[in-house]
């Protein structure tokens, strides 16, 4: 994936871009009220290369790009509580249609441009003006203790801007506790997550973006909020303990709950090299393919000592157990298979022999023919291609 390179257009609109990968180039222009033409319907690396805004580079070649921009869609409003009263500091972003994919984006972000952000004043009110002309968007508002707000989506249009207002409602909160299912103790330091049990997008940007997230106090407590509208789903996990998927928080749900974790079986043991010296920075994956014994994939860090441990397994069985490095330039792995409640097992990596037949060489050298120092190198493998 090629490395965003960003700049500020000086007070000529001019700018410089540096340290550019050699190849296809594409350049986004986008702030101050305006957008590069063609931006929305521009694709990130396809489509035609031979537009305004693209160029051919060769190693070591400076290239000029002009672009001609057009005002940008913008869009203004305020944030309000249900009853009316205007939320200052909430935090407000338009999120959707640009064609500038993510990684160019978060480089405006790195910038300190805050694309597409703004924090509503004492009025609750806001502005956005880099909007990309003919791109949907829905505008989120992000405040302490209320629920995330969004509004309805609408077209951005060049020039024009969209009033809106969001309301964001009452906070909600729910006390949570969480003990051991069989001694009903309390769990310290369990997290919990709570997000949207509908799925799709919402339920991906939780994830992604880190979601609300809580852990309970010596005595297994925790007040979650303020919670997300709508039906939500928990995922309540601690050390040693299966995680916890099945429950489920009601849009109307105001009333304590109390969640039971399980103890997990274990495996665990030590993984060496031949020569019997402990290894670390590798992990150690337990795993299980499913069928009538269930499925089940987990992976462990070794620690410094070259012990690891899995204590989230739900089921007696037996369980694939593997490990693989590379040290020296040399592959090793190891696998084997292991009944659960085995906390003994001794993993001996060994030289990975087809690893050697696999390995690919390559050197990479500048148009003089020197070699190039911390390059980067991807190799990737083609369906259907071994």
């Amino acid at each position: 994936m090629p490395t965003p390179s960003t700049a500020v257009t000086d007070a000529d609109g001019r700018y410089v871009l540096e340290g550019v990968d050699p190849g296809a180039v594409k350049v986004w222009a986008l702030g101050g009220g305006f957008a590069s033409v063609g931006m929305s319907g521009s694709s990130a690396f396809g489509g035609a290369t031979n537009t305004p805004y693209s160029a051919e580079l060769e190693p070591g070649q400076e290239g000029m790009l002009d672009m001609e921009a057009v005002p940008s869609g913008a869009v203004k409003g305020r944030v309000l509580t249900e009853a009316g009263r205007p939320i200052p500091g909430a935090v407000v972003q338009a999120v959707g249609g640009s064609a500038m994919p993510p990684q160019f984006a978060a480089a405006f972000l790195g910038m300190g441009a805050s694309w597409g952000t703004a924090v509503t004043d004492t009025d609750g009110a806001f502005a956005i003006d880099v909007l990309v002309p003919g791109s949907k968007f829905k505008v989120t508002a992000k405040a302490p203790s209320h629920p995330t707000a969004t509004s309805d989506e609408f077209i951005a249009t060049g020039g024009k801007t969209e009033e809106i207002e969001i309301r964001m409602k009452e906070p909600r909160w729910l006390d949570m506790r969480v003990v051991d299912l069989d001694t009903g103790a309390p769990v310290v330091g369990a997290s919990i997550a709570a997000i949207p049990a509908s799925g799709g997008r919402e339920m991906m940007i939780e994830l992604l973006g880190g979601g609300a997230m809580w852990t309970t106090n010596e005595k297994g407590e925790a007040r979650l909020g303020p919670l997300a509208e709508g039906k939500l789903r928990l995922r309540v996990a601690a050390a040693g303990y299966i995680d916890h998927n099945d429950s489920e928080i009601a849009e109307d749900q105001t009333a304590a709950m109390k969640i039971e974790l399980q103890k997990g079986l274990v495996i665990a043991g030590t993984v060496t090299l031949p020569e019997g010296v402990p290894v670390q920075s590798i992990r150690v994956t337990v795993s299980r393919s499913g069928g009538n014994q269930g499925w089940f994939h987990e992976r462990a860090s070794v620690q410094p000592d070259g012990t690891w441990r899995v204590d989230k397994i739900k089921d007696e069985g037996e369980y694939k157990v593997s490990a693989r490095g590379q040290w020296e330039e040399r592959v090793f792995s190891v696998e084997v298979t292991s009944p659960s409640g085995v906390e003994d097992l001794e993993l001996v990596l060994q030289e990975d022999e087809k690893a050697k037949e696999e390995r690919v060489t390559v050197t990479v050298l500048d148009q003089d023919g020197k070699p190039v120092p911390a390059g980067r190198v991807q190799l990737y493998r083609f369906e259907g291609e071994r």
